[in-house]
């Protein structure tokens, strides 16, 4: 599975009954989530089993400011419903491989 672009109304409905989800918040405007958005697309394709999600924080202001995601890119790995990683910045292919790995299996 490729990435998915989840909002403020289906997350819920999106990683709910999901065994490990990983998410990206980003913005069009911001340099380090442009680097990072290829990285992201590449790994998904290597973990058919994980969802890979992305959500604008532009496009949904609640969710962000009500969940503190101050900076960005910030991404989120879920395990079995629970936040297993929560870190801001931009991960080279090999660093965010091996997140995943530590983090989800």
């Amino acid at each position: 599975m490729s990435t998915i672009t989840i909002n403020e109304l289906n997350y819920q409905e999106v990683v709910g009954g999901a065994k490990q989800v990983v998410i990206d918040f980003w913005a069009t405007w911001c340099p380090p989530c442009k680097a990072f958005g290829p990285v992201f697309l590449k790994t998904s394709e290597k973990y058919p089993e994980v969802i890979f999600a992305k959500m604008d924080v532009d496009e949904n202001p609640n969710f962000s400011q009500e969940h503190n995601i101050r900076s960005i890119p910030t991404l989120w790995m879920l395990k079995d419903g629970e936040l297993v990683y929560n870190q801001a910045g931009a991960l080279d292919e090999s660093t965010f491989d091996a997140l995943i790995q530590k983090k989800l299996f």
